[in-house]
C-alpha cells in the first residue's frame, strides 16, 4: 500500500488502463497500418509514409502516447524501446533499426 500512495490514485488508474489497452488491443493492430492508426488515435502524432513494426513502450502512466512525435518517412523497428515519461520526437525520414 506504501507504493499505491507515493504514486497516487489518479496515476494508478492511468497506468491499469494503459497496460490493458497495451496488452489486449495493441497486439490486435498486426500490421503497420492499423498500428500506425491506432497510435494517431491514441494521441501520437505519425507523419505520412511512417511505418511502425511491433514497438515496445513502458510509462505509458506518466506521459503517454501524446509525447510520441514521428515525421514524415520513418521507420521504426521491431522490439523498439520507447520511455514515455518525456517527449520523444524524431524528424522526418528517420530509421531506427530492431531492438533500438
Amino acid at each position: 500500500m506504501k507504493a499505491f500512495r507515493t504514486v497516487g490514485f489518479r496515476r494508478s488508474i492511468r497506468h491499469v488502463l494503459w497496460m490493458a489497452a497495451y496488452t489486449f488491443i495493441y497486439p490486435l493492430l498486426f500490421v503497420s497500418p492499423l498500428r500506425t492508426l491506432g497510435l494517431r488515435l491514441a494521441g501520437a502524432a505519425i507523419g505520412r509514409h511512417s511505418v511502425v513494426m511491433n514497438l515496445r513502450l513502458f510509462n505509458l502512466d506518466r506521459g503517454g502516447l501524446g509525447n510520441l512525435r514521428l515525421g514524415r518517412d520513418c521507420f521504426v523497428g521491431d522490439e523498439c524501446l520507447f520511455d514515455m515519461a518525456a517527449p520523444i520526437m524524431l524528424g522526418d525520414q528517420v530509421t531506427l533499426a530492431e531492438r533500438v
